[in-house]
Protein backbone atom coordinates (compact mmCIF):
# COMPACT_ATOMS: atom_id res chain seq x y z
CA UNK A 1 0.00 0.00 0.00
CA UNK A 2 3.04 2.31 1.06
CA UNK A 3 4.27 1.58 -2.40
CA UNK A 4 0.96 2.45 -4.42
CA UNK A 5 0.59 5.71 -2.49
CA UNK A 6 3.70 6.90 -2.80
CA UNK A 7 4.08 6.37 -6.51
CA UNK A 8 0.27 7.54 -7.20
CA UNK A 9 0.62 10.83 -5.17
CA UNK A 10 4.34 11.60 -6.84
CA UNK A 11 2.74 11.20 -10.39
CA UNK A 12 -0.24 13.76 -9.38
CA UNK A 13 2.19 16.17 -8.21
CA UNK A 14 4.71 15.61 -11.13
CA UNK A 15 1.82 15.72 -13.97
CA UNK A 16 1.85 13.86 -16.95
CA UNK A 17 5.04 15.40 -19.00
CA UNK A 18 7.53 15.20 -15.75
CA UNK A 19 5.85 11.68 -15.20
CA UNK A 20 6.80 10.82 -18.60
CA UNK A 21 10.40 12.29 -18.31
CA UNK A 22 10.89 10.19 -15.82
CA UNK A 23 9.66 7.42 -17.01
CA UNK A 24 12.00 7.46 -19.87
CA UNK A 25 14.83 8.63 -17.64
CA UNK A 26 14.78 5.60 -14.96
CA UNK A 27 14.59 3.44 -18.05
CA UNK A 28 17.88 4.45 -19.50
CA UNK A 29 19.50 4.21 -16.06
CA UNK A 30 18.52 1.09 -15.89
CA UNK A 31 19.69 -0.02 -19.09
CA UNK A 32 23.19 1.87 -18.21
CA UNK A 33 23.26 -0.02 -14.87
CA UNK A 34 22.67 -3.22 -16.73
CA UNK A 35 26.32 -2.42 -18.55
CA UNK A 36 27.75 -1.29 -15.51
CA UNK A 37 26.92 -4.94 -13.86
CA UNK A 38 28.30 -6.43 -16.34
CA UNK A 39 31.41 -4.40 -16.96
CA UNK A 40 31.96 -4.64 -12.69
CA UNK A 41 30.84 -7.95 -12.45
CA UNK A 42 30.06 -10.02 -14.94
CA UNK A 43 29.87 -13.19 -13.60
CA UNK A 44 27.28 -11.70 -11.63
CA UNK A 45 25.33 -9.95 -14.17
CA UNK A 46 25.31 -12.97 -16.72
CA UNK A 47 25.05 -16.68 -15.74
CA UNK A 48 25.68 -18.86 -18.77
CA UNK A 49 24.70 -22.03 -16.66
CA UNK A 50 22.47 -22.76 -13.64
CA UNK A 51 18.91 -22.99 -13.02
CA UNK A 52 17.73 -19.60 -14.43
CA UNK A 53 20.49 -18.92 -16.79
CA UNK A 54 20.75 -15.43 -18.94
CA UNK A 55 21.45 -11.63 -18.52
CA UNK A 56 19.83 -10.03 -15.58
CA UNK A 57 22.54 -7.13 -15.08
CA UNK A 58 21.95 -5.88 -11.32
CA UNK A 59 18.42 -6.36 -11.50
CA UNK A 60 17.86 -9.91 -9.54
CA UNK A 61 16.13 -11.87 -11.99
CA UNK A 62 16.24 -11.34 -15.46
CA UNK A 63 12.34 -11.60 -14.98
CA UNK A 64 12.45 -8.49 -13.07
CA UNK A 65 14.79 -6.74 -15.66
CA UNK A 66 12.32 -7.39 -18.66
CA UNK A 67 9.17 -5.28 -17.26
CA UNK A 68 11.47 -2.72 -16.97
CA UNK A 69 13.03 -3.12 -20.54
CA UNK A 70 9.02 -3.28 -21.76
CA UNK A 71 7.58 -0.09 -20.11
CA UNK A 72 10.59 2.00 -21.40
CA UNK A 73 10.14 0.64 -24.76
CA UNK A 74 6.70 0.86 -24.40
CA UNK A 75 7.20 4.68 -23.73
CA UNK A 76 9.61 5.32 -26.21
CA UNK A 77 7.71 3.78 -29.09
CA UNK A 78 4.87 5.95 -28.26
CA UNK A 79 6.34 9.55 -27.14
CA UNK A 80 9.59 9.78 -28.37
CA UNK A 81 9.97 12.50 -31.01
CA UNK A 82 12.50 10.63 -33.27
CA UNK A 83 11.64 7.73 -35.69
CA UNK A 84 14.93 6.76 -35.63
CA UNK A 85 16.18 6.18 -32.38
CA UNK A 86 12.92 4.51 -31.72
CA UNK A 87 13.62 1.42 -33.92
CA UNK A 88 17.15 1.31 -32.83
CA UNK A 89 15.82 1.61 -29.29
CA UNK A 90 13.66 -1.44 -30.19
CA UNK A 91 16.66 -4.01 -31.21
CA UNK A 92 18.58 -2.94 -28.29
CA UNK A 93 15.46 -4.08 -26.00
CA UNK A 94 15.31 -6.88 -27.61
CA UNK A 95 19.10 -7.63 -28.15
CA UNK A 96 18.81 -7.60 -23.99
CA UNK A 97 16.15 -9.82 -23.59
CA UNK A 98 17.44 -12.09 -26.17
CA UNK A 99 20.71 -12.42 -24.01
CA UNK A 100 18.52 -12.50 -20.67
CA UNK A 101 16.66 -15.71 -22.69
CA UNK A 102 13.28 -14.62 -20.93
CA UNK A 103 10.58 -16.23 -22.85
CA UNK A 104 8.22 -14.21 -21.12
CA UNK A 105 9.69 -10.78 -22.25
CA UNK A 106 10.54 -11.92 -25.69
CA UNK A 107 6.95 -12.87 -25.66
CA UNK A 108 5.32 -9.51 -24.25
CA UNK A 109 7.38 -7.40 -26.47
CA UNK A 110 6.25 -9.25 -29.76
CA UNK A 111 2.67 -8.52 -28.18
CA UNK A 112 3.61 -4.61 -27.67
CA UNK A 113 5.06 -4.55 -31.49
CA UNK A 114 2.05 -5.83 -32.73
CA UNK A 115 -0.59 -4.62 -30.27
CA UNK A 116 1.07 -0.88 -31.10
CA UNK A 117 1.28 -1.60 -34.88
CA UNK A 118 -2.69 -2.10 -34.76
CA UNK A 119 -3.48 0.79 -32.26
CA UNK A 120 -1.30 3.29 -34.75
CA UNK A 121 -3.57 2.04 -38.00
CA UNK A 122 -7.12 1.80 -36.32
CA UNK A 123 -8.31 5.47 -36.56
CA UNK A 124 -7.22 5.36 -40.37
CA UNK A 125 -8.91 1.71 -41.23
CA UNK A 126 -12.32 3.11 -39.43
CA UNK A 127 -12.48 6.17 -41.20
CA UNK A 128 -11.55 3.85 -44.47
CA UNK A 129 -14.17 1.39 -43.88
CA UNK A 130 -16.78 2.98 -42.05
CA UNK A 131 -19.34 1.44 -40.11
CA UNK A 132 -17.84 -1.97 -41.44
CA UNK A 133 -14.62 -1.80 -39.64
CA UNK A 134 -15.63 -3.14 -36.02
CA UNK A 135 -16.93 -6.02 -37.75
CA UNK A 136 -13.83 -6.49 -39.99
CA UNK A 137 -11.46 -6.03 -37.07
CA UNK A 138 -13.74 -8.62 -35.06
CA UNK A 139 -13.32 -10.96 -37.91
CA UNK A 140 -9.41 -10.73 -38.13
CA UNK A 141 -8.94 -10.87 -34.01
CA UNK A 142 -10.90 -14.44 -34.41
CA UNK A 143 -8.89 -15.75 -37.29
CA UNK A 144 -5.30 -14.50 -35.62
CA UNK A 145 -6.19 -16.19 -32.55
CA UNK A 146 -6.94 -19.42 -34.16
CA UNK A 147 -4.02 -19.27 -36.31
CA UNK A 148 -1.95 -18.48 -33.12
CA UNK A 149 -3.88 -21.35 -30.87
CA UNK A 150 -2.94 -23.53 -33.95
CA UNK A 151 0.68 -22.52 -33.89
CA UNK A 152 0.91 -22.26 -30.20
CA UNK A 153 2.64 -25.89 -29.68
CA UNK A 154 5.62 -25.08 -32.25
CA UNK A 155 5.92 -21.81 -31.54
CA UNK A 156 6.70 -22.98 -27.36
CA UNK A 157 8.61 -25.54 -28.51
CA UNK A 158 10.67 -23.11 -30.71
CA UNK A 159 11.07 -21.17 -27.74
CA UNK A 160 13.25 -24.06 -26.13
CA UNK A 161 10.09 -24.48 -23.65
CA UNK A 162 7.83 -27.49 -23.34
CA UNK A 163 4.13 -27.33 -22.81
CA UNK A 164 4.46 -27.28 -18.88
CA UNK A 165 6.16 -23.70 -19.61
CA UNK A 166 8.77 -25.12 -17.07
CA UNK A 167 6.38 -26.40 -15.25
CA UNK A 168 4.29 -23.51 -14.45
CA UNK A 169 1.42 -25.48 -15.56
CA UNK A 170 2.08 -28.15 -12.01
CA UNK A 171 2.48 -25.01 -10.15
CA UNK A 172 -1.05 -23.27 -11.46
CA UNK A 173 -2.88 -26.98 -10.37
CA UNK A 174 -1.47 -26.55 -6.60
CA UNK A 175 -2.20 -23.09 -6.57
CA UNK A 176 -5.96 -23.57 -7.83
CA UNK A 177 -6.25 -25.82 -5.49
CA UNK A 178 -5.40 -24.05 -2.33
CA UNK A 179 -7.23 -21.18 -4.04
CA UNK A 180 -10.86 -23.28 -3.67
CA UNK A 181 -10.81 -23.89 -0.19
CA UNK A 182 -10.47 -19.98 0.32
CA UNK A 183 -12.13 -18.95 -2.88
CA UNK A 184 -13.33 -15.31 -2.06
CA UNK A 185 -11.23 -13.98 0.86
CA UNK A 186 -7.51 -15.95 -0.25
CA UNK A 187 -5.20 -16.62 2.81
CA UNK A 188 -3.58 -13.10 3.03
CA UNK A 189 -1.17 -10.48 1.14
CA UNK A 190 1.33 -12.48 2.79
CA UNK A 191 0.66 -15.45 2.29
CA UNK A 192 4.20 -16.50 0.30
CA UNK A 193 6.25 -15.15 3.31
CA UNK A 194 6.61 -18.73 4.92
CA UNK A 195 6.98 -21.29 2.43
CA UNK A 196 6.95 -23.65 5.35
CA UNK A 197 3.26 -23.04 6.42
CA UNK A 198 0.02 -23.90 4.57
CA UNK A 199 -1.33 -23.73 1.98
CA UNK A 200 2.23 -22.74 0.75
CA UNK A 201 3.50 -26.27 2.36
CA UNK A 202 1.04 -28.35 0.28
CA UNK A 203 1.39 -26.56 -2.90
CA UNK A 204 4.74 -27.22 -3.42
CA UNK A 205 4.46 -30.90 -1.92
CA UNK A 206 2.22 -30.87 -5.10
CA UNK A 207 5.11 -29.96 -7.33
CA UNK A 208 8.20 -31.37 -6.13
CA UNK A 209 10.11 -28.67 -5.80
CA UNK A 210 9.48 -25.04 -3.74
CA UNK A 211 8.80 -21.87 -5.13
CA UNK A 212 7.55 -18.25 -3.74
CA UNK A 213 4.86 -17.19 -6.59
CA UNK A 214 2.19 -18.48 -8.78
CA UNK A 215 3.66 -17.64 -11.85
CA UNK A 216 0.34 -16.27 -12.93
CA UNK A 217 -0.73 -13.12 -11.85
CA UNK A 218 -4.43 -13.58 -11.52
CA UNK A 219 -3.73 -16.75 -9.65
CA UNK A 220 -1.29 -14.89 -7.60
CA UNK A 221 -4.20 -11.93 -6.61
CA UNK A 222 -6.83 -15.02 -5.95
CA UNK A 223 -4.68 -16.69 -3.68
CA UNK A 224 -3.96 -13.50 -1.69
CA UNK A 225 -7.01 -11.70 -1.76
CA UNK A 226 -9.55 -14.06 -3.21
CA UNK A 227 -12.23 -13.07 -5.46
CA UNK A 228 -12.81 -9.81 -4.18
CA UNK A 229 -9.74 -8.90 -4.53
CA UNK A 230 -9.36 -10.00 -7.94
CA UNK A 231 -12.42 -8.27 -9.11
CA UNK A 232 -11.23 -4.90 -7.61
CA UNK A 233 -8.06 -5.30 -9.72
CA UNK A 234 -10.02 -6.28 -12.76
CA UNK A 235 -12.05 -2.95 -12.49
CA UNK A 236 -9.45 -0.70 -12.24
CA UNK A 237 -7.78 -2.62 -15.13
CA UNK A 238 -10.96 -1.88 -17.25
CA UNK A 239 -11.02 1.51 -16.11
CA UNK A 240 -7.35 2.01 -17.08
CA UNK A 241 -8.25 0.42 -20.46
CA UNK A 242 -11.54 2.81 -21.29
CA UNK A 243 -8.98 5.85 -19.68
CA UNK A 244 -6.89 4.61 -22.61
CA UNK A 245 -9.13 4.38 -25.50
CA UNK A 246 -10.76 7.20 -25.00
CA UNK A 247 -7.17 8.93 -25.28
CA UNK A 248 -6.51 6.96 -28.34
CA UNK A 249 -9.60 8.36 -29.76
CA UNK A 250 -8.42 11.71 -29.49
CA UNK A 251 -4.94 11.07 -30.83
CA UNK A 252 -3.51 11.48 -27.78
CA UNK A 253 0.11 9.42 -27.62
CA UNK A 254 -0.43 9.08 -23.81
CA UNK A 255 -3.65 7.11 -24.33
CA UNK A 256 -1.83 4.85 -27.24
CA UNK A 257 0.87 4.37 -23.88
CA UNK A 258 -1.79 3.19 -21.51
CA UNK A 259 -2.94 0.33 -23.46
CA UNK A 260 0.25 -0.47 -23.97
CA UNK A 261 1.22 -1.04 -20.22
CA UNK A 262 -2.48 -2.85 -20.12
CA UNK A 263 -0.75 -5.10 -22.88
CA UNK A 264 2.56 -5.37 -20.74
CA UNK A 265 0.12 -6.25 -17.43
CA UNK A 266 -2.26 -8.89 -19.42
CA UNK A 267 0.99 -10.77 -21.65
CA UNK A 268 3.70 -10.71 -18.70
CA UNK A 269 1.05 -11.51 -16.14
CA UNK A 270 -0.02 -14.87 -17.72
CA UNK A 271 3.89 -16.58 -16.67
CA UNK A 272 4.69 -14.26 -13.97
CA UNK A 273 3.40 -12.82 -10.90
CA UNK A 274 4.38 -9.16 -10.41
CA UNK A 275 1.67 -7.52 -12.25
CA UNK A 276 -0.29 -8.57 -9.24
CA UNK A 277 0.87 -6.06 -6.91
CA UNK A 278 3.88 -3.26 -5.72
CA UNK A 279 4.36 -0.95 -8.88
CA UNK A 280 2.23 -2.53 -11.43
CA UNK A 281 -1.15 -1.83 -9.88
CA UNK A 282 -0.06 1.66 -8.35
CA UNK A 283 0.81 2.49 -12.57
CA UNK A 284 -2.83 1.31 -13.35
CA UNK A 285 -3.72 4.04 -11.54
CA UNK A 286 -1.65 6.80 -12.17
CA UNK A 287 -2.11 5.86 -16.26
CA UNK A 288 -6.12 5.98 -15.70
CA UNK A 289 -5.64 9.69 -13.97
CA UNK A 290 -3.20 10.94 -16.56
CA UNK A 291 -4.91 9.66 -19.62
CA UNK A 292 -7.65 11.95 -18.38
CA UNK A 293 -5.37 14.82 -19.05
CA UNK A 294 -5.94 16.33 -22.11
CA UNK A 295 -2.17 17.98 -23.55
Amino acid sequence: LATIITIVVLAQVLGRDDFVRCLLRSGYIAIGLIFFALAVQPGSAYSSVGPVPGLHGGFIHKNTMAPCLLLTAATVMCLHPHRAFRRWFMVLVAALLILGDTTTGLATLAVLLLVNWMLGGYKGVVQRLGRSAGSLLIVAALVAVLVAAEMFASVVMLSGKDLTFSSRTVIWEGVNNAISQRFWRGYGYGVWENIWAEPIRSINVNNGFLVAHAHNAALDLMLRLGAIGLALYVLQFLSTLRSGWSGLMRDDAFGRLTLLYCAIVVSFGFSESLPAYGVWPALLIVFTTLSRVKP
